[in-house]
């Protein structure tokens, strides 16, 4: 198990920032006649479930050693908070550039201070919005709030979580999943806390998934099925463009692409990390900017709207080639932000914290 530590699951990476950029898009394209990958959102499922493969892969090992439920999420918190900062800190910028006019100083101080402890703005705080979102700073961090949730009740029931309490917990997280999503009509759900029900049963079925899919890799128990990485990239963004629907069809199918489609999805994605790598450099670049254009396209398309309405545009007027444009910057500066921004905080972090 300590060698399986070390070992480099380039093609996981690539897919994880396949889906990144596809959240990206379809966030970047959703004002307007237009919209690109309608069913990106189906991304975070997949983000769930290669978290739990990558932490039992990381950390099996040394929490069965005796690493402690302090230190692992200490070192969780160490991962994630960098750049969720540095993108929440962007919106704050934006609402000072006066780009965001619909902010209230007191909306914005209170926000704020929730976002700095990496905590959710809590229902009773209104005036930011009509959604009562869970974080108005930086949208995407409610998946990194319940990401963090299943992470500290995965360290403190890992000395009990067998293949049998796997499967247990599966079993019932599915049902919960399927219970809180009855009346959403998608799980495009959890980033509000009317949704809070949906997102909880997304990620508790989606890590220990991941977890399952883990330990029976290592113990040779998984299927040898293969495919190219460019074949894997297509089926992604198949999944990733699926039409929207009637509400009550919607949603079976999200929770059937979910509970049936992922988890061989990502077996397959294992089988082929024994495939000769022709593309490794691209597959870590992927992997490399994964997490910076998930947290960060948020603030730069609100400062794309920004400039737009400024100009005195309607925002559904906005072209897809500028759009495009800017998320393409974005990608190329993801890289050198995880250099020279994020991985010295993290190492800035550590020292600190010991």
């Amino acid at each position: 198990m300590a060698a399986a530590g070390t070992q480099h699951f380039r093609t996981l990476d690539a897919l994880r920032g396949v889906a990144a950029i596809g959240v990206a898009v379809m966030h970047a394209s959703k004002i307007g006649s237009l919209p690109l990958l309608p069913s990106a959102y189906l991304a975070v499922d997949l983000f769930f479930m290669l978290s739990g493969f990558v932490l039992a892969h990381a950390y099996d090992a040394r929490l069965r050693n005796g690493l402690g439920v302090r230190r692992f999420m200490l070192q969780r918190l160490v991962r994630l908070y960098p750049l969720y900062l540095l993108g929440s800190l962007v919106s704050v910028a934006l609402v000072l550039a006066g780009l965001d006019p619909d902010w209230t100083a007191r909306g914005l101080a209170q926000s704020l201070v929730y976002a700095l402890a990496m905590l959710p703005l809590p229902p009773w705080i209104d005036g930011l919005d009509d959604h009562f979102t869970l974080y108005p700073l930086n949208d995407v961090a409610w998946s990194l709030m319940f990401e963090l949730m299943v992470n500290l009740l995965f360290v403190m029931v890992h000395h009990r979580l067998g293949l049998r309490a796997l499967a247990l917990w599966i079993g019932l997280a599915g049902l919960g999943l399927v219970v809180a999503s009855l009346d959403a009509g998608s799980l495009e759900r959890g980033w509000s806390w009317a949704g809070f029900a949906v997102g909880a049963g997304r990620v508790g079925f989606g890590f220990p998934v991941g977890v399952l899919i883990y330990r029976l890799h290592v113990a040779g128990r998984l299927p040898a099925w293969r495919l190219p990485v460019w074949g894997l990239v297509a089926v992604l963004l198949v999944l990733l463009s699926m039409p929207t629907m009637p509400d009550s069809v919607q949603m079976w199918r999200d929770i059937g692409v979910v509970v049936l489609l992922l988890p061989p999805f990502i077996v397959i994605a294992i089988g082929s990390e024994a495939s000769p790598l022709r593309s490794a450099k691209l597959e870590d670049w992927l992997g490399q900017i994964s997490y910076p254009v998930y947290t960060l396209h948020g603030g730069v398309l609100a400062l794309l709207f920004g400039l737009w309405l400024r100009q005195g545009h309607p925002v559904d007027t906005m072209p897809l080639w500028w759009r495009g444009l800017a998320l393409g910057i974005l990608l190329l500066a993801c890289a050198p932000i995880a250099r020279r921004i994020d991985a010295p905080l993290r190492r800035w972090l550590v020292n600190t914290l010991k």
